[in-house]
C-alpha cells in the first residue's frame, strides 16, 4: 500500500507543473527549454514535499480523537499554507535558480497558483487514502467473516461428537440392561469409531469413499444391537467417486433414520444409500414412524443444513416423503 501511495505522490509532483497550473505566462517568460525544465524541476520537488508533508500529519493527527476531521484538515492546510510561504522567501531572496528571476509573475500570484495545486494534492490524497482504507477495512471484514464461519462451521461439526457418542451410550446402556453377550464388543467397536472422530476432528470435508469406510465401521456398531431389525444397502461405486461431503454426513443420515423409525423383527427399518445422479447422493429407507414421543438433541438435520450453508450451498438438503418412503438427498462438493 505504501509503495502505492509514494508513486501516486510522484505522478501528481511531475504532471501538475507539466499541466500549466505552476507555469509561467508564456507571454512574459522566456521560453527555454532548460529554464523550462528548471522550473518543473522545483516545482515538482515542492509538491513532493507537500504531498510527504500533508502524509506525516495525517498519520500523526488520526490517532488524535479529540481533534473533527475539520480541524485536522485545517491543519494540514495551515502547514501547506506556511510551506508555500517559505517558497515564496526563496524565490524573492534569490535562493532558487536563476529561472525563478526571470519570472515577472507577481508572488501574489504565485501564491494562488501553489495553494490551488496545494488543494489538488489535499483532495487527490484524500480520495485515495479513502479507497485504500475501505479495500483494507473490506479485506479485513472478509477475513473476519471467514474466521467467523470457520469458528461457527467448528463449532456445529463438534456437535456430533456428543450427539453421537449420547447415542451410543443409549445404546451401550439398553444392551447392559439386556445382558447382552456383545456389549464388550460394542465397546471395541464404540472405541475404534470415536478413534475417527478424533483424528478427522480439524476436518470440514471428506471425500465420499472415506465417508463410506467410516459407516461401515459405524453400522458394525449398530448390527450389535439391531442385528435383523435393521438391513442396510450401499449402491454406490465408491472408486468412481472423488466428491466431497460434509464429515460424517452419512452416518447423520443414518441415525436420524433409526431415531424415528421402529426396527422389529416383524417390521425391520430398510435403509438404501445410493447416488441420485452425479451431484447427490441419497438415504432413503421405509417409513415406519414410531408413535411415541422421541427425545431429540435438536441437532440432526438442522446441524447438517448449516453446515452446508456455511461452506457456501444452501439449498444441499432435500426430502422427499410419500406414504411409505422417506429419502433424503444431500449435494457432493466439487473435489
Amino acid at each position: 500500500m505504501q509503495n502505492r501511495v509514494n508513486w501516486l505522490g510522484i505522478v501528481c509532483a511531475l504532471l501538475l507543473p507539466a499541466l500549466s497550473i505552476l507555469n509561467r505566462d508564456n507571454a512574459t517568460f522566456t521560453t527555454l527549454v532548460g529554464k523550462l525544465a528548471q522550473v518543473w524541476g522545483i516545482s515538482s520537488v515542492f509538491l513532493l514535499l507537500v504531498w510527504f508533508l500533508n502524509l506525516r500529519l495525517s498519520a500523526a493527527l488520526r490517532p488524535q480523537t479529540q481533534l473533527t476531521t475539520s480541524m485536522r484538515t485545517g491543519i494540514i492546510i495551515g502547514c501547506d499554507m506556511g510551506l508555500i510561504g517559505l517558497f515564496i522567501v526563496l524565490k524573492t531572496s534569490s535562493w532558487l535558480p536563476a529561472a525563478f528571476n526571470d519570472d515577472t509573475m507577481a508572488n501574489s500570484q504565485l501564491f494562488i497558483r501553489l495553494s490551488i495545486a496545494s488543494l489538488l494534492i489535499i483532495m487527490i490524497q484524500y480520495s485515495f487514502l479513502s479507497t485504500i482504507q475501505q479495500e483494507v477495512l473490506n479485506r479485513q471484514n472478509e477475513q473476519l467473516r471467514s474466521e467467523n464461519l470457520v469458528a461457527e462451521l467448528e463449532g456445529l461439526k463438534q456437535q456430533i461428537n456428543p450427539h453421537f457418542l449420547f447415542n451410543s451410550l443409549g445404546t451401550l446402556r439398553a444392551m447392559i440392561h439386556e445382558k447382552d453377550e456383545n456389549a464388550e464388543q460394542f465397546v471395541l467397536s464404540l472405541s475404534a469409531v470415536y478413534r475417527q472422530f478424533l483424528s478427522k476432528r480439524h476436518e470440514t470435508t471428506t471425500t465420499l469413499p472415506e465417508e463410506l469406510e467410516f459407516l461401515e465401521s459405524y453400522l458394525f456398531m449398530l448390527r450389535f444391537r439391531y442385528e435383523d431389525r435393521l438391513r442396510l444397502t450401499i449402491d454406490v461405486q465408491s472408486q468412481t467417486t472423488p466428491d466431497r461431503l460434509p464429515i460424517f454426513c452419512l452416518q447423520l443420515l443414518v441415525e436420524n433414520c433409526i431415531k424415528h423409525n421402529i426396527l422389529s423383527a416383524a417390521k425391520p427399518l430398510s435403509v438404501r444409500i445410493y447416488l441420485d445422479g452425479p451431484a447427490s447422493i441419497t438415504v432413503e429407507n421405509n417409513k415406519q414412524l414410531k408413535r411415541s414421543g422421541i427425545d431429540s438433541t435438536g441437532i440432526g438435520l438442522d446441524n447438517l443444513c448449516k453446515r452446508y450453508k456455511l461452506l457456501g450451498v444452501p439449498d444441499a438438503v432435500t426430502i422427499r416423503e410419500t406414504d411409505t418412503t422417506f429419502a433424503i438427498s444431500v449435494a457432493l462438493l466439487e473435489p
